[in-house]
C-alpha cells in the first residue's frame, strides 16, 4: 500500500497525496523541498527530507525553521473546506443603517399621515431588499429577510442587521459600534414617537 502524504502549507493541511502526485505538484511549482509534508508514519518535515527522490531532482533550498514549523500538530487532521468568504458581498452596516433610518422615518411620516398599519407595511416592504442583503453580508440566509413582517421576530433580525458586522458568521467577532448603534436607535425611536405625534 502507498503512502498517503499530507501537505501544511500556511496553516492549512491539505492531501491526502500520494508520492507521485506530491513530486508532480513539485514540477509545477506548486510545492517547494522546503514545505512541510508529514504522513501517519510521520511528523512534518521539509519534502526534500522526507523524500530523498525528491531532493534530487529539485534545486537545493536551504530549510529553515520557522513559527510555523514548531506550531504544527503531530499528526495531520482531515482538511475541511473553509467557511470564509469574501468580504464585501450584500450591504455593510452603514449602508442598512442609512437605508433604514430613511425608510423608518418616511413610514413614520405616513403612518402619522394615514393609517398606521399602512406606514408599517409600506415600511416593512421599502426595508425587504436591503435587510437581504444584510443578512448575505453578515452570513446569514438572505431568505431570512421575510421575518421582518413576523411581529416581534422581525425587531432581532433587523436589530442583527444594525448591529452584526460583515462576517459575524464565520468569524462571531463583534466590534465596538453594537453600543453605539444601540443609543442610536433610542434616539430614533424617540424622534419617530415625536413625529408621529404631531
Amino acid at each position: 500500500m502507498q503512502s498517503k502524504y499530507f501537505l501544511h502549507n500556511r496553516g492549512s493541511v491539505q492531501g491526502p497525496y500520494t508520492e507521485q502526485e506530491l513530486i508532480s505538484r513539485l514540477q509545477a511549482g506548486l510545492v517547494h523541498a522546503t514545505t512541510l509534508v508529514s504522513s501517519a508514519d510521520c511528523d512534518p518535515q521539509p519534502l526534500g527530507d522526507l523524500l530523498p527522490s525528491i531532493r534530487q531532482e529539485s534545486p537545493a533550498e536551504e530549510v529553515t525553521a520557522s513559527k510555523d514549523h514548531q506550531s504544527l500538530p503531530s499528526r495531520p487532521s482531515p482538511s475541511k473546506p473553509s467557511r470564509a468568504r469574501p468580504k464585501g458581498s450584500g450591504m455593510g452596516r452603514l449602508a442598512f443603517a442609512v437605508i433604514f433610518i430613511v425608510v423608518i422615518l418616511g413610514a413614520s411620516y405616513l403612518a402619522a399621515a394615514m393609517n398606521p398599519y399602512i406606514g408599517g407595511l409600506l415600511g416593512a416592504a421599502f426595508l425587504l431588499y436591503p435587510v437581504s442583503l444584510r443578512l448575505d453580508n453578515i452570513g446569514r440566509r438572505p431568505l431570512s429577510c421575510w421575518l421582518i413582517f413576523v411581529p416581534v421576530v422581525g425587531l432581532f433580525v433587523i436589530l442583527q442587521c444594525l448591529v452584526l458586522p460583515a462576517n459575524y458568521e464565520f468569524d462571531r467577532k463583534l466590534d465596538r459600534a453594537p453600543a453605539i448603534i444601540i443609543i442610536a436607535l433610542i434616539l430614533l425611536y424617540w424622534i419617530a414617537i415625536i413625529i408621529t405625534e404631531h
